[in-house]
């Protein structure tokens, strides 16, 4: 989909070259959408993007991987969309800004942030959607565990690990990477047995670590 301003100097031009690119590629498996930059403020709040980033070009596929090019000229499309249906370019995915200051006892994880917090930081990681449950700021103090927290409106979900449907979610990665999904009830001590059952003591971790 292409964001362009259409009441912009060359316009015109804009559209006329994405057209070419839409005839070019349409037989491919493209579909092709303009949208008029000054009306879509609900797509670019549900991609991530800024108004200052146009002109715009997104690519989404059906695996729900989007590509993107911000601040497009129009005898680029076509070459960008080569690249993209080649996969030489390094997919788009919709995060806040990454915390200077993330040094509360519950992390605040954004979507360029998932892998060093969630999976390579060698430590047990409760992962929660939403907001915090019963339970889990038990854990603030433990060295060999860290609260997370992510805005799932805001930020990518990588969909091929968590499934989320509703709000509140939890997830536990322990320290060797195994995933649980919690889907008990919500009390405190519930929420700790999960974790308990599901974590790697110190012992365990060393022992992954002399394993790799």
């Amino acid at each position: 989909m292409l964001f362009i301003n259409f009441t912009a100097e060359g316009a015109g031009f804009f559209k006329s070259r994405y057209r070419e690119a839409a005839e070019q590629y349409r037989q491919q498996g493209l579909r092709f959408l303009v949208g008029d930059a000054k009306s879509t403020k609900g797509s670019f709040q549900y991609f991530g993007v800024k108004e200052g980033q146009v002109p715009l070009i997104i690519v989404q596929r059906n695996d729900g991987k989007k590509f993107l090019k911000p601040n497009l000229e129009p005898d680029h499309i076509s070459t960008w969309l080569k690249a993209c249906k080649e996969e030489n370019i390094v997919p788009y995915f919709k995060s806040e800004p990454i915390s200077e200051d993330n040094n509360e006892p519950v992390k605040v994880v954004v979507g360029d942030s998932i892998q060093d917090i969630v999976f390579n930081s060698g430590k047990n990681v409760i992962f929660c959607w939403s907001f915090i449950l019963p339970g889990v700021l038990s854990y603030q103090s433990d060295a060999d565990v860290i609260i997370a927290k992510l805005d799932g409106i805001a930020n990518y979900i990588p969909r091929e690990t968590f499934e989320v449907i509703s709000y509140p979610t939890v997830y536990f990665t322990s320290a060797s990477g195994k995933i649980s999904q919690y889907d008990g009830n919500r009390t405190k001590e519930d929420i700790i047995e999960f974790i308990e059952k599901n974590r790697d003591k110190p012992a365990q971790q060393e022992q992954g670590k002399n394993e790799l």
